[in-house]
């Protein structure tokens, strides 16, 4: 996905470039703010391991979809046809399913919560249209909560909840309109790689149990509406 993203940005800047009219160029520069919903997937796959061994889950059964909601600022400096710009987001906890994997006598239960991301964007405005691609660090809640439903069922059973908060790198690309002088709808396409996560119990004969997460790969899709002042 990051080759695509890239590959398009190239694309779309080296076809508008050309024919840009700097008299009908809006001006990007100054500070903005903006609110916004995020639609993402999540894969957070990975390795059980025990005292006797251990197996990999199959693909699909660490895959998180959510919606989360969040608000996001920063400045944009306009020089000629470019715009180069910073940008910070929080994006609050998700609202949405949480992913269930069932593994023996074992449930377990993986979210993503609050997410921050932080980087540079560059892009070219032309009319009141606005192409970016952008990149920079992350950080983002990760949640393991185990239960042993082989014993009982309910919140009895936990038998061991993994509060972690990880980091990263985010690659993606926008495109924004501007309504009159100061009002901003934008959508960004992005794919952020997480640092892995890992959790160690014992159950109730005492045998250690291990889960050992792969990198977890979020997919997001965030549509934003904000002010420049």
């Amino acid at each position: 996905m990051t080759r695509v993203l890239t590959s398009a940005v190239a694309a779309i800047l080296a076809t508008v470039s050309p024919s840009l009219a700097n008299d009908d160029v809006y001006d990007w520069s100054g500070l903005f703010v903006a609110v916004h919903l995020k639609g993402e997937k999540a894969e957070i796959a990975g390795r059980f391991q025990n005292d006797s061994g251990g197996f990999q889950l199959p693909s699909g059964l660490g895959d998180v979809s959510s919606a989360t909601y969040g608000v996001s600022a920063g400045y944009n400096f306009h020089v000629g046809n470019f715009v180069l710009g910073v940008e910070g987001s929080y994006s609050g906890k998700t609202a949405g399913k949480k992913d269930k994997v069932n593994f023996g006598r074992y449930r377990q239960t993986r979210e993503i919560e609050d997410t921050i991301k932080l980087g540079p964007r560059v892009g070219l405005g032309w009319g009141h249209w606005h192409v970016y691609a952008t990149a920079g660090v992350a950080s983002s809640g990760v949640t393991v909560v185990t239960q042993d439903i082989g014993i009982i069922s309910g919140a009895d059973a936990t038998v061991n909840r993994a509060d972690d908060q990880v980091f990263g790198q985010y690659v993606g690309a926008g495109v924004e309109f501007a309504f009159g002088k100061n009002i901003i709808l934008g959508a960004q396409i992005d794919r952020t790689n997480l640092s892995g996560v890992s959790s160690t119990w014992r159950d109730a004969a005492g045998e250690r149990l291990t889960f050992s997460s792969d990198d977890p790969v979020v997919d997001s899709v965030t549509f934003k509406a904000g002010i420049k002042f």
